[in-house]
């Protein structure tokens, strides 16, 4: 690990701004964030495997996935556990693969849910 990296792979929060080729996402959504970063494009990305992406990573397809708040190999993306994230290939057409939008207006009452292998995420309600 370089000193100074911020730990934390996955992510939930409310988003603050979107880019401009951003139109998945628009402020005041809360999201839910898997670990991998994707970049939407490739081949496994194009097939649902999102999490087996080997453009998104800079230190070449042989480094392998690129993930948040990892070592210095798997990209130069800084962890979650931050106030602030900045989410790369948001603008891409499969950003719902790895950025996943809970839609629930009871939101006290809702447990965000982002499965380990890059899947579609989804929300859950909590039925208590």
């Amino acid at each position: 690990m370089v000193p100074g990296t911020i730990l934390g792979h996955e992510g939930v929060g409310v988003i603050e701004a979107v880019g401009r080729d951003a139109r998945n996402f628009k402020p005041g959504d809360r999201v839910v964030i898997a670990s991998t970063v994707s970049c939407g494009y490739c081949a496994y990305c194009r097939a649902g495997y999102s999490s087996q992406c080997d453009t998104a990573n800079p230190n070449v397809p042989a480094a392998g996935t690129a993930f948040f708040g990892g070592p210095k190999e798997t990209g130069p993306f800084q962890g979650l556990q931050a106030e602030y994230a900045r989410i790369p290939y948001a603008a891409s057409p499969r950003a719902t693969q790895h950025v996943g939008i809970c839609h629930d207006r009871h939101h006290e009452r809702t447990t965000l849910c982002a499965p380990a292998h890059g899947y579609r995420t989804r929300c859950a309600q909590d039925k208590r």
